[in-house]
This record gives structure tokens, sequence and C-alpha cells, in this order.
């Protein structure tokens, strides 16, 4: 086994999460923003 490669994908894994959980706060914070303010 390569314990190198299995911490890169791991890793790998958990930079995806972490950018997709930042993505999707903006997002919501934008959202709520803009009904908050067009309404």
């Amino acid at each position: 086994m390569d314990f190198a490669a299995d911490g890169n994908e791991v890793r790998f894994a958990l930079a995806e999460a972490a950018l997709r959980g930042a993505v999707s706060g903006i997002l919501r914070s934008v959202i709520t923003w803009l009904l908050d303010h067009l309404t």
C-alpha cells in the first residue's frame, strides 16, 4: 500500500469538501442579502 497516495487523496477530498462548503455558504449569504435588499 502506498500511504503517501492515500494521504494525498484524503487531503484532496477534504479540500474539495471545504471548497464546496465555502461556495455554498457564500451563495447562501448572497441570496439572503439579495432577498433582504430587494424586498
